[in-house]
């Protein structure tokens, strides 16, 4: 039996279809899969190169939490960054929930501090 909502959306609970959704909006968001422990990456300039966060995906069929992590100064700033939900939960409801989880991402390494100082180091350049 299939469940729909009022969105006409299905009811998704398997982790496997989950992460799929998952992963379409990080990819659209400029995510590249992963497949060790990781299930997506993104790199980041910054002062001191290339920086990389990761994705990371658990669940046990009652819930599905994705996490990230992006090492600044020695600290995770990611750490409390993460989408987590009771499973089943409807596909258009996953889809919102991993934009914003996309975007705060985007948002948090963008003050990182090696970041800041690469688009500081930027706008500098622009004035000269």
């Amino acid at each position: 039996m299939t469940i729909k909502d009022e969105h006409n959306s299905l009811y998704v609970g398997d982790k496997k279809v989950l992460d799929s959704i998952v992963l379409g909006i990080l990819v659209a968001s400029g995510w590249k899969l992963e497949d060790g422990t990781a299930i997506a990456s993104k790199e980041y300039i910054s002062a001191v190169g290339f920086k990389q966060a990761l994705v990371y995906s658990t669940g046990d069929g009652t819930y599905y939490k994705a996490s990230a992590n992006y090492q600044s100064k020695g600290n995770n700033i990611l750490s409390t960054t993460s989408v987590f939900f009771q499973i089943p939960l409807n596909n258009y409801e996953v889809q919102e929930l991993a934009v914003t989880f996309a975007k705060e991402i985007d948002a948090i390494v963008a003050e990182s501090y090696a970041v800041r100082l690469h688009r500081l180091a930027l706008e500098q350049e622009a004035k000269v």
